[in-house]
């Protein structure tokens, strides 16, 4: 999925002109945000 939407913001980046640096991070906050949320929420 992160290779996916890495695929989809690079795309995004070449043809709709989103800002290349942006689309390199936002893949990395979405999954990071995931990766928080499932942190925080582990059984203890």
């Amino acid at each position: 999925m992160y290779i996916m939407a890495m695929q989809l913001t690079n795309t995004f980046a070449t043809k709709a002109g989103l800002d290349p640096l942006l689309a390199v991070w936002i893949p990395n906050i979405i999954f990071s945000a995931l990766a928080g949320y499932l942190f925080y929420r582990q059984v203890k």
